[in-house]
């Protein structure tokens, strides 16, 4: 399977070619920037209407206006929440309740709705911003990126766009981009041309990378042949999302050429999906390559299944070199802290639990950290583990970080684990279009 791309760069709901150039560092304009607008009259105009539909006795009417409320998310909120207070209709409170709550739970694991309204803002403003309404701060590498003069001002005017919609507006006026970092991803310098096809998706950004194609002849006495054909994608879940993992499988559920040449594999359904804290999660379409094949791929639909943290419970232990060994219920599991200790240039982290948590699933998830007294984290550098009769004994391993640029990073200070308690199955499925067949 191929790597991720080094770096994203979003762009919009249709399937479209990402080969944008980077803004090169220009001078900031001397105009001043405005202030962002989060909840335009045009929007609660909408949403008061949206609000009347709720009471309709056509139930197509007031499904949609469920629906639409439900994009408008925190702008509904308010208005939802005042029709509950002056109306005594059981039906209409049923249906605001409900509304309410998939405002509630979009907020967690649904796609994030932003209006950013910028005159050649700061960056970091902007990015401030479109953090806040999509409900995760949009973390640098370096901690004081914005501070660099270099980085160009930002002119952004987007009404209730997706949250990856707007990113790719950002990310190509300021010339960043997320990269994989010690803790996740995060927004970082970046140069030169990304590349890939990509749609938009619920939270999620689907960045189709490449298509290849290879034979090979068995050199005995059956001298079978045998073809690989698939395309390499990438999955990027928004910044607020926690995917626990994912189903194991890709379902291809259509693959057509433009000879009409149905591509569909026998392996298409054994495709793995290999998710847990990452923010690009690779996938792979296998895909067969027909007889008499066209040149272009004129559709194909994938769709896939994460499970998304819904609820999280967070261990904390402060001063950790002093502390002694502990155990305490993690996500419905004991969890034993049984100490740390430096072995050269190595922290040696021991941790432990039943064989029937899934520790090692949750320590994989990138959400354990050992930070240091600023509140910096160390880097992994490993992880063992061992059974012994019903427990797992685990050693992670950790060290000041490699990346230039990161600072030194002191002795560790704290360890901090947020662990998923309750989890949701979320579907999603995507289409590229007119994707060129090598030959």
């Amino acid at each position: 399977m191929k790597a991720a791309p080094g770096f994203i760069f979003p762009i919009g709901l249709s399937a479209l070619a990402l080969a944008v150039p980077i803004c090169a560092a220009q001078t900031p304009a001397t105009a001043p920037a405005t202030a962002p607008t989060t909840g335009p009259a045009t929007t609660q105009s909408a949403a008061g209407a949206l609000i009347d539909e709720l009471s309709s006795s056509d139930p197509r009417q007031r499904r949609r206006a469920s629906e639409k409320l439900i994009e408008l998310g925190e702008d509904a909120r308010p208005l939802l929440e005042d029709l509950l207070k002056r109306t005594n209709d059981l039906d209409v409170i049923t249906r605001a309740q409900a509304t309410l709550e998939r405002i509630d739970e979009d907020r967690v694991v649904g796609p994030s709705y932003v209006t950013l309204h910028f005159k050649n803002a700061p960056a970091g403003a902007v990015a401030a911003e479109l953090g806040r309404q999509a409900f995760a701060p949009l973390l640098t590498f370096p901690d004081n990126l914005w501070d660099d003069t270099s980085i160009p001002t930002v002119s952004i005017d987007v009404d209730h766009q997706p949250f990856w919609v707007a990113m790719r507006q950002f990310g190509e006026q300021a010339g960043v981009g997320f990269q994989p970092y010690l803790d996740g991803h995060r927004l970082m310098r970046v140069a030169g041309r990304p590349a890939g096809i990509a749609v938009v998706r619920g939270p999620f950004l689907i960045v189709a990378n490449q298509i290849s194609r290879s034979q090979s002849i068995e050199l005995g006495l059956n001298g079978a042949e045998r073809s690989d054909f698939s395309v390499q994608m990438c999955i990027y879940p928004e910044p607020k999302i926690v995917v626990v993992r994912g189903n194991g499988l890709l379902q291809i559920q259509e693959a057509v050429d433009d000879n009409g040449n149905s591509l569909l594999s026998p392996l298409a359904e054994r495709s793995p999906v290999f998710a847990g804290g990452q923010m690009g999660i690779p996938i792979d379409a296998r895909l067969n390559w027909p007889k008499n094949p066209g040149k272009r791929i004129v559709r194909l639909v994938c769709s896939t299944t994460f499970e998304l943290q819904t609820k999280s419970q967070k261990l904390e232990i402060p001063d950790i070199l002093n502390a002694r060994a502990q155990t305490q219920s993690l996500g419905g599991s004991l969890i034993s802290f049984k100490g740390i200790h430096k072995n050269g240039e190595l922290w040696e982290l021991q941790l432990s639990g039943s064989t029937a948590a899934p520790l090692q699933q949750m320590m994989l998830q990138n959400r354990l950290q050992l930070l240091d007294a600023q509140g910096r984290p160390l880097e992994r550098r490993g992880m063992s583990g061992q059974g012994a009769g019903n427990q797992m004994n685990f050693q992670l391993l950790f060290a000041a970080p490699l990346r230039p640029g990161s600072g030194q990073t002191g002795d560790p200070s704290k360890l901090i684990w947020d662990v998923p308690v309750e989890t949701k199955p979320v579907p999603v499925q995507f289409e590229f279009r007119d994707l060129p067949m090598p030959n």
